[in-house]
C-alpha cells in the first residue's frame, strides 16, 4: 500500500502576482515536472487544490502574456497524464479540479 497523507490546505494560498515569474514559481511545478503533486487518499481535498492550482496558473498566464506561446498548458497536461493513466487515484482529484477550473474560466 502506498503511503498517503492528508493535504495541508494552507500550503496553497490564493495566487498573488506572478509578473515576471518563471513557471517554476507555481506551486505544482518542480525542476523535474510541470505537474508535481503530493500523494493523498483525500480525493475531495485534491480536487479543491487542483482548482487552486488552476487559479495560480491562470494568474501566471495573465501576468506573463508574453509566455502564451510557450505551450505551458500542454506541458502541464502531458506531465499530468501519467498520474491518472497509471491508476494513481490521488492524481485524479488534482487533475479534475485543475481542468474543470480551466474549462470554467475559458467558458466565462
Amino acid at each position: 500500500m502506498n503511503a498517503c497523507r492528508r493535504i495541508n490546505m494552507a500550503k496553497y494560498p490564493t495566487p498573488g502576482s506572478y509578473a515576471g515569474a518563471a513557471i517554476q514559481s507555481l506551486p505544482f511545478v518542480s525542476k523535474r515536472s510541470r505537474w508535481t503533486v503530493p500523494r493523498t487518499s483525500d480525493y475531495a481535498a485534491a480536487t479543491e487544490i487542483g482548482v487552486t492550482f488552476a487559479r495560480h496558473f491562470w494568474a501566471w498566464l495573465r501576468d506573463n502574456p508574453e509566455l502564451l506561446e510557450a505551450n505551458a498548458l500542454y506541458v502541464i497536461i502531458r506531465d499530468m497524464a501519467p498520474t491518472f493513466a497509471n491508476g494513481e487515484d490521488h492524481g485524479k482529484g488534482y487533475a479534475v479540479g485543475f481542468l474543470t477550473e480551466i474549462q470554467r474560466r475559458l467558458a466565462a
